[in-house]
């Protein structure tokens, strides 16, 4: 739990990225952002132990959290993680993709998003050595992840492998 110390220190900045855990409780957590959303923007990013999980669920529901996770997370994807959340006000930078000449005339003549997803999953078969490949679409406005081609697949872009990619950037590093 904060004291008013550090709330005062916290509420004297317009955006702050706080790290919760590990072990972190969602009433401490919910406590916290209650106390400091009021004139302070957050970006949180939590690490909590496996039967917390379920506790997070009305924070995920509410977008207040940029990354949940399930235990601790070593140095490199803590620091990927807070990069990104200092990257959510910033414009995005969009590099080139090289992908073979079929797999773009896909995707340019597809007719609506479920094609695009189809032709986007193809491609990336298509580009690396895979076992399987899905294309999930991020819905910024309402901070979800969703597949067309599944009905009602929609998970929160606070948690997971494919959240952690969409918040950082970064492919995590999964070791051997």
């Amino acid at each position: 739990m904060l004291d008013e110390a550090q709330l005062a220190a916290i509420q004297q900045n317009e955006q702050v990225i706080l790290l919760f855990g590990p072990n972190a409780f969602a009433g401490d957590v919910t406590a916290a952002l209650d106390a400091i959303e009021q004139r302070t923007r957050c970006t949180s990013i939590v690490l909590t132990s496996h039967e917390q999980l379920p506790e997070f669920q009305s924070l995920i529901d509410a977008d207040r959290l940029f990354y949940l996770s399930c235990g601790d997370l070593p140095e490199y994807d803590l620091d990927a993680l807070i990069e990104g959340a200092r990257r959510t006000n910033e414009p995005e930078e969009t590099g080139e993709l090289f992908l073979p000449a079929d797999d773009l005339r896909r995707i340019a003549t597809a007719e609506s998003v479920a094609e695009i997803a189809d032709a986007v999953e193809r491609a990336i078969g298509n580009v690396i050595d895979h076992a399987r490949s899905r294309c999930l679409l991020f819905d910024r406005e309402q901070q979800l992840l969703w597949s067309p081609g599944e009905t009602n697949e929609e998970a929160s872009a606070a948690v997971g492998l494919v959240s952690y990619i969409v918040r950082t950037g970064k492919t995590p590093f999964l070791g051997d």
